[in-house]
């Protein structure tokens, strides 16, 4: 990636980067010659494929060539100073064409002169001899957002006529827009263009696009094998010339299609005027849900045979197939069958053994067979046909299969592997009917984990103890079936808890507290009519004071989601994340150790793997606090990588839920089954389930119902196959209720309904699918009001989603996302809907309001999660710059200061100046540029702060953002920043006192100014000690909070008042290893550090030097914290007389502190303090005296420096420069003593440090 300002060319100054892709990146760029901005494309750095570098060079050479108003203009090329190549074109403000389909539809006119402009630019290139070969959307550009500037980019694939630079057999393009022989490796012409902009003008009249599919792959198979959709299917309303010259465009055979542009431009003149039209409908298309794909495999047979023979074949295919084809361009044989049988495998079997007999017939007959979902209607197998071709270009003359037939056949046909790919073998059929019997099932397998548990409960209540454990396997291993037996029997103890279940959900992440919002609806859930604040605040306040009562309820219904009533309290923690994430966790901690004296608690939480940060967060901390009262935590949850990430505590206990060993699962299997079942039988489910309880649950299910028990990998198959089986009715519910996810709203899924259904048949097929234990109701849950509905298992509801047709899902996820949105559902799935729609913007939009809530919350993890996934979706605007906000501030929190540093840096060119995110994104900026010692940035990214003028709603904020605007700039030395930043604060926000939280870290700033300027000690104290008070009255940041705190207590101790001081560090400490942040334990560990040498005292140092180690142990520090800890080892080696050590961890120290220079200031006179050799002594003083001189005032650093260069140049021959720099110190010093009462400057003088500038001055000072 180009940094800003890089030339290149010696002509383009880089701006900014607008796009990448595997070839290059896009940057926008200004040219120096004439002062306009231009697009520069920059080959990727390490591209040394010769090929590459000459499609380029074409690319170039062809753009220079092509001078027309509809094809993007040529302004120069060549190559950067690291050799990698360029090209510049002029810049196009305006869309592209697919960003304008995302934001709203084109009227069918509209349509037309897109498509006019673009096949203008298009004939200009044939009539050159010039192929594009990737026309799309995002390739066409409507210059200025009119729909007559269509203009073309992106010639990096296209070729002349006679010129090749392409691989000889690779597919070049973009699958939905490729033509048949494009994608099957052929030399293209102009007709390929043509077909490619038949797709681009259907898409744009019917909304959607002509060759739709989840995969490229199955796309790719569309196109091959498929006949492209009429019009009249989508857009009912369309004319029939411009249905006619659509579907010439998208003919198959290339001589079917208009030869060119030009021929192409002439069939739209002949055209009727078309005026308006109504906006791309889904009219025609059938209700959602009626359309469904099916469970089928296909056989695709090249044989070589006689007309005859042939027919026959087709006839002995027809008499088991659902339907047959016989394809003309190549031969081949293709029928499909469709799984319409009690047995997922029994099709694939059919089909496998037609496959098997053709091969009997015709020994060099090559045969593949395949299983997958197509539509119940001949001709939409494209993407199975797709897969079929590519196993026979891999083996032939067999049987090939895919893995799932493969895995379907598993016990009936004898297989074996050529080339990886499986196939047939010979040997017998095997015959495994079975009885047909069923009992439900009961959980088994689980007493030494139900035990252990119970134990747990039963010392929790003994003991009056707070413990957890979290129950760990994989998906399928029972672990709902232990948490429901395990709530069972607590419930039936003899002093049985108020069990409390919280439930995370999949689409839930982004929702802060989600899961702990479950749980406090549970805990209330036995209040008459549905939970509002008022129910809440009476059932709060028979526990507490009306005071207390009122602020629990109103933070615990801000978890909740709760409509909350205006007061001073709510508003003033909305204007501040950081509180009000501070009082969301005292309620939750002060209400559960209520309910846990009036009676032991138990909290299950299943799956726990998809909870939102600041659940897992409030988790550990209510583990932390809960640690003398009866209460158990008990998680259930998948194993992988979210664990790492979970601070819980050490006491923490974890218990794994193994597969279930053999007898359990042979007692499951004859409980269910009967004790007639035959043991084979039993053995082989047994063996079959792999200990997986899902598994083993739906091989049994699947023998009674007549099916063979397949392998746990086609689960999802026999799942569909159980669909199969249901009433149409049912198995539409669950298609639409699939695209909800696991857990659904049956109100909500009803008003996806929008045909003849009526409610009462909806109803029957949802009582239907409870009763067949394909769903199950979850009482005492609400999501919107109705009934809420959960799949019974997680793979059934991705069974059902398969069966879903991509129109459906498209449809579908777009009306759920209306319907939750008016639902005022939340915004992270409301945008997962929209994403999933297609429509980019929108989720972004959803997502941008998401990631504010989390925020809000000071949840940065869940704001960073979300604020990824609306950047990977490709946003643009206001809404991308919010989300790189939220990413700059998350890359603060992990210290990944160049991803934060590129960020921020866009995020302030996106958005509006002033406004909140704008602000955030200041916040985190100015951060990064004074780590990185970027004076010049910092000091013109705090002018523009200072210059900005805030939004009325954002005034907070900016105060917040000039606050660290203020810190940052006294880090790095800009003191008169700092004081500037904080003048600016007192004039837009007189009233700052208002808000204690923002009044807190605001005055925590002016402490710090004063530390690194005049260090008047007194001030200091009074400072940071306003700071705490503030922060315990507001709340505010907890971590800044914690930051006055040991920021108070260091002070303290640098004033001789260590008693004081050490408590206050030493508690501080202890707050900061109960918080996650690796921040909080590192800055109070090195504050402690700094406390405890101000003593020179062994045991102090003792205690020091293990703070310090313990910051360098820390994973992913900061090279900050690493220097201040390797200046702690150096005083404390030097002491010891370790001289050499000491040294070396000083250099160290001095080479990570560039950015800090009162800091380096004082490391700097550590150094000179260990040279054995004078000169380098005097060298090492001098440069320190330099930079004190440079800086004016040297704050916490000046008095200690001046001592040590005092020293030194009296012992090396220059008295008078000692004594005058001696003097300077004691001045400082003694001012700083002035400022205290008797008793606090009698503590101040009997401080190490100060009392040897007394004695030295007594010495050497008239």
């Amino acid at each position: 990636m180009l940094a800003p300002g890089t030339l290149v060319g010696d002509r383009f100054a880089i701006e900014t980067p607008t796009g990448a892709g595997g070839f290059g990146t896009v940057y926008r760029a200004h040219d120096a010659r004439t002062g306009r901005a231009v697009a520069v494309k920059v080959m990727h750095a390490g591209r040394a494929d010769a090929l590459d570098a000459a499609r380029f060079a074409r690319e170039a050479q062809l753009l220079r060539e092509l001078e027309h108003p509809h094809v993007v203009a040529y302004v120069a090329h060549g190559s950067t100073t690291e050799g990698r190549d360029y090209l510049a074109m002029e810049w196009l403000d305006g869309e592209n064409l697919a960003q304008r389909l995302e934001r709203e539809p084109l009227r069918m006119d509209e349509a037309i002169r897109v498509l006019r402009g673009a096949a203008s630019g298009l004939a200009e290139a044939h009539r050159r001899g010039i192929v594009h070969r990737d026309l799309k959307p995002s390739n066409v550009l409507l210059r200025d957002g009119s729909v007559d500037g269509a203009t073309l980019l992106d010639l990096g694939i296209a070729r002349r006529d006679g010129l090749s630079v392409t691989r000889s057999g690779q597919m070049v393009g973009t699958p939905r827009y490729m033509s048949p022989e494009q994608g099957w490796g052929r030399e293209v012409g102009p007709a390929a263009d043509v077909f490619a902009l038949g797709c681009v003008l259907f898409e744009c009249i019917a909304g959607i696009p002509a060759f739709s599919a989840e995969h490229p792959a199955a796309i790719l198979a569309k196109v091959l094998f498929e006949d492209a959709p009429s019009l009249l299917h989508v857009r009912a309303d369309t004319p029939p010339a411009l249905v006619a010259l659509v579907a010439s465009m998208l003919a198959r055979d290339p001589l079917d299609r208009p030869r060119d542009g030009e021929a192409l431009l002439t069939a739209l003149g002949d055209l009727p005027e078309m005026h308006g039209g109504a906006a791309p409908a889904r009219q025609g298309l059938p209700a959602l849900g009626r359309d469904e794909l099916r469970l089928a495999s296909v056989l695709v047979a090249g044989l070589c045979s006689t007309v005859a023979e042939r027919d026959q074949q087709v006839q002995e295919l027809r008499a088991r197939a659902s339907y047959v084809e016989h394809r003309e361009s190549d031969g081949a044989l293709v029928a499909t069958f469709l799984h319409r049988s009690s047995s997922a495998a029994d099709e694939a079997a059919n089909a496998a053994d037609a496959g098997r007999r053709l091969r009997e017939a015709h020994p060099s007959a090559s045969v593949a067979v395949v299983t997958g979902r197509v539509r119940e209607t001949p001709g939409s197998d494209g993407e199975l046909l797709g897969r079929a071709s590519s196993l026979l270009a891999t083996v032939s003359g067999t049987v090939a299969l895919d893995s799932m037939t493969a895995a379907l056949l598993e016990g009936r046909f004898p297989t074996g592997v050529r080339q990886g790919v499986a196939v047939l073998v010979a040997g017998p059929v095997a015959d495994l009917s079975r009885p047909l019997l069923g009992r439900p099932t009961p959980c088994v397998g689980r007493d030494q984990e139900l035990s252990s548990l119970e134990s747990m409960y039963h010392a929790c209540v003994e003991e009056g103890t707070g413990r957890a454990v979290l129950v760990t396997g994989e998906a399928g291993a029972g672990k709902s079936r232990l948490r429901h037996e395990l709530a069972r029997r607590l419930e039936c103890a003899e002093a049985p808890p108020r069990v409390l279940v919280g439930r995370a959900e999949p689409g839930a992440q982004g929702a802060s507290y989600g899961v702990l919002g479950l749980a406090l609806r549970a805990l209330f859930r036995n209040e008459d009519g549905p939970l509002d604040y008022r129910r809440l605040r009476d059932r709060v306040g028979a526990s507490f004071p009306t005071d207390d009562a009122e602020r629990i309820a109103t933070f615990l219904g801000a978890m909740m989601g709760l409509p909350l009533p205006n007061g001073a309290r709510i508003e003033a923690a909305r204007s501040d994340p950081r509180a009000m994430r501070a009082q969301m966790v005292g309620a939750w901690l002060d209400l559960l150790r209520a309910e846990c004296m009036r009676t032991p608690v138990a909290l299950l939480v299943e799956d726990l793997q998809w909870a939102d940060a600041a659940s897992l967060d409030l988790l550990a901390a209510t583990l932390r606090d809960l640690v003398d009262v009866p209460f158990l935590l008990v998680g259930f949850a998948r194993p992988g990588p979210w664990r790492s990430g979970w601070q819980a505590p050490q006491s923490l206990r974890e218990l794994a839920v193994p597969p279930l060993d053999k007898r359990a699962c042979v007692h499951l299997t004859r409980v269910v089954l009967g004790e007639t079942v035959a043991l084979p039988v039993v053995e082989r489910l047994v063996e079959r389930s792999a200990g997986n309880a899902l598994f083993l649950e739906e091989l049994i299910r699947a023998a009674h119902q007549g099916d063979d028990g397949a392998a746990p990998a086609t689960v999802v198959a026999m799942l569909q196959a159980r669909i199969g089986r249901l009433e149409p009715g049912a198995r539409r519910v669950l298609r639409v209720a699939s695209i909800f996810g696991e857990r659904f709203d049956a109100d909500v899924v009803f008003r996806l309904f929008d045909d003849e259904t009526s409610r009462g048949d909806f109803d029957q097929a949802v009582s239907d699918l409870v009763r067949e234990e394909v769903l199950e109701q979850r009482r005492g849950q609400q999501l919107f009001g109705g009934t809420v509905l959960r799949f019974r298992h997680a793979l059934m509801c991705e069974a059902a989603y398969d069966l879903v047709t991509e129109d459906d899902r498209i449809r579908g996820h777009r009306a759920a996302a209306a319907l939750l949105l008016g639902l005022n559902g939340e915004p992270a799935v409301v945008a997962e809907h929209q994403a999933r729609a297609g429509d980019v913007e929108a989720a972004g939009t959803s997502l941008e309001r998401a990631a504010e809530h989390a925020y809000q919350r000071a949840d940065f993890e869940t704001a960073g999660r979300l604020s990824k996934r609306g950047l990977s979706l490709g946003v643009s605007g206001s809404v991308r710059g919010a989300l790189l906000a939220v990413e700059a501030n998350r890359c603060v929190r992990t210290w990944d200061w160049q991803a934060g540093l590129i960020a921020g840096q866009e995020a302030v060119r996106l958005l509006l100046p002033g406004s909140a995110w704008w602000c955030r994104a200041v916040t985190a900026l100015i951060g990064f540029h004074a780590y990185r010692n970027d004076g010049p940035a910092a000091a013109l990214l705090a002018q523009a702060a200072l210059r900005t003028t805030p939004d009325a709603a954002a005034r907070l904020h900016y105060v917040d953002s000039l606050a660290h605007v203020a810190s940052a700039s006294i880090q790095i030395g800009s003191t008169d920043a700092g004081r500037d930043a904080i003048a600016r604060i007192e004039e837009v926000a007189p009233d700052l006192a208002d808000y204690p939280g923002v009044h807190a870290f605001v005055t925590l700033i002016r402490c710090t100014l004063l530390r690194h300027t005049s260090d008047d000690m007194a001030a200091q104290i009074a400072l940071a000690r306003t700071a705490v008070r503030r922060f315990a009255e507001g709340g505010g940041d907890p971590l800044a909070a914690l930051l006055a705190r040991d920021n108070l207590g260091e002070v303290l101790c640098w004033a001789g008042q260590r008693a004081e001081g050490e408590e206050i560090l030493r508690s501080a400490l202890e707050g900061a290893r109960r918080m996650t942040h690796v921040y909080a334990r590192t800055h109070v560990a090195i504050a402690f550090a700094h406390g405890l040498l101000v003593r020179e005292e062994a045991e102090a140092d003792v205690e020091a030097e293990a703070l310090a180690r313990s910051v360098l142990d820390t994973a992913g520090i900061s090279a900050g914290f690493e220097a201040m800890a390797r200046h702690v080892l150096a005083q404390l080696m030097g002491r010891r007389g370790a001289r050499d050590e000491a040294a070396r961890e000083a250099d160290r120290a001095i080479a990570l502190s560039a950015h800090t220079p009162v800091r380096r200031l004082q490391m700097l006179a550590c150094r000179a303090k260990l040279c054995e050799r004078p000169d380098d002594a005097l060298e090492a003083v001098e440069l320190a005296l330099a930079t004190l001189e440079e800086l004016g005032e040297g704050g916490y650093a000046e008095a200690p420096s001046l001592l040590v260069a005092a020293e030194i140049l009296f012992t090396n021959g220059n008295p008078e420069r000692a004594r005058r720099t001696m003097e300077r110190a004691r001045t400082g010093l003694r001012a700083r003593a002035a400022r205290f009462d008797d008793t606090e400057r009698a503590l101040f003088g009997a401080v190490p440090l100060h009392r040897r500038i007394e004695a030295w001055c007594i010495d050497h000072l008239a």
